[in-house]
C-alpha cells in the first residue's frame, strides 16, 4: 500500500462517489511505484458493484 497514492486519491475530484471509491481502492492496491493490478472482478467484489460498473468508472477516471 502506498500512503502517497492514497493521499493523492483523497485530493482528487472525481465528480461521482462510485468513481471515488474505485479510485481509492486502486490507490489502496498501489505499490511504491504507483502501479497496481487488481482484477476488475476483485474491484467489483470489494466495491459491491458489477464488473461493468468498474469498467465504466475506470474509463471515466482515465478521461479525467
Amino acid at each position: 500500500m502506498s500512503f502517497n497514492a492514497l493521499a493523492w486519491g483523497v485530493r482528487q475530484n472525481t465528480g461521482n462517489p462510485t468513481s471515488k471509491l474505485v479510485l481509492m481502492m486502486l490507490c489502496n492496491y498501489a505499490d511504491e511505484n504507483n502501479t497496481c493490478y487488481p482484477s476488475q472482478e476483485h474491484l467489483a467484489k470489494i466495491c459491491h458493484c458489477t464488473r461493468r460498473c468498474i469498467i465504466t468508472h475506470i474509463k471515466t477516471l482515465v478521461q479525467k
